[in-house]
């Protein structure tokens, strides 16, 4: 939502749309909860030598394992196929950025596969946040899978420093989702028999692990209605079933 140039019509504006907008006004699409693609300057440490380039290959999102909850404000912030379409380009980018060694030229990259399989998405006009469950695999080919597993991200707006808007909040988790896969990967290409590191800020092996701390009720005043309280449950439709990666990358080549 875009603001109009004339200072009487942007104080008409600001006082008839700023209390439904979450949870401050900074750009309109990241006010109704956009996002934009982003590159991570990310590099093996000191004294990893890279083996295999990583490439990316399928991205999707598991259409009905959403939730948004909008507390006294828009109900936006559903993950959208173009918010999919940000997160690929990102990943592509972070890639493309790698200074990949001479060896690796030419040889077969390992590919990365990534599903979205949980996006809960829960904002009052003063606060909010988002919790993710990603799954995703390494492989060389579609019979050898390196890695696989699934893991959770979570943001909340004081996570953030600044203006935040539902976009910025979306960006950051979306961030530090790239940010997990690509170090781990980065560590496999280096090394495919090593148990890669997950310490990455955010990111949780367990949908109980990443909901602590995050708010357990959101609440809005002066916004529509003019008070409203909800209590949030951040695991609500969180993926219980493994993911069968042998099947899924077995049929896609079908």
């Amino acid at each position: 939502m875009c603001f109009p140039e004339s200072p009487e019509m942007r104080v008409i504006a600001y006082l008839a749309v700023f209390p439904l907008i979450f949870p401050l006004l900074h750009g309109c699409a990241g006010a109704l909860g956009g996002t934009k693609p982003f590159v991570l300057d990310l590099d093996p440490p000191p004294g990893v030598e890279l083996r295999h380039p990583v490439a990316v290959g399928s991205i999707a999102v598991a259409e009905h394992d959403q939730e948004v909850d909008s507390v006294g404000t828009y109900h936006v912030g559903k993950f959208s196929s173009s918010e999919l379409a940000d997160l690929r380009q990102s990943l592509v980018d972070t890639l493309d950025r790698i200074a990949w060694p001479a060896a690796t030229h030419g040889v077969r990259p390992l590919g990365i596969h990534l599903l979205v399989s949980h996006y809960y998405v829960a904002h009052s006009n003063n606060d909010g946040g988002v919790v993710a469950g990603i799954d995703w695999a390494l492989v060389s080919s579609p019979d050898e899978i390196i890695l696989s597993e699934r893991f959770f991200a979570s943001i909340q707006a004081s996570d953030l420093e600044g203006l935040n808007t539902l976009g910025k909040v979306k960006n950051a988790l979306n961030a530090q989702v790239i940010r997990r896969v690509v170090e781990k990967s980065l560590q496999l290409s280096a090394d495919r028999t090593r148990t890669p590191d997950a310490r990455t800020a955010h990111t949780y092996d367990t949908i109980e692990e990443a909901v602590v701390g995050m708010p357990e009720r959101l609440t809005s005043v002066f916004g529509l209605p003019s008070l409203s309280t909800k209590k949030v449950d951040w695991t609500t439709g969180a993926p219980a079933e493994p993911i069968d990666w042998a099947e899924i990358l077995t049929d896609a080549q079908e």
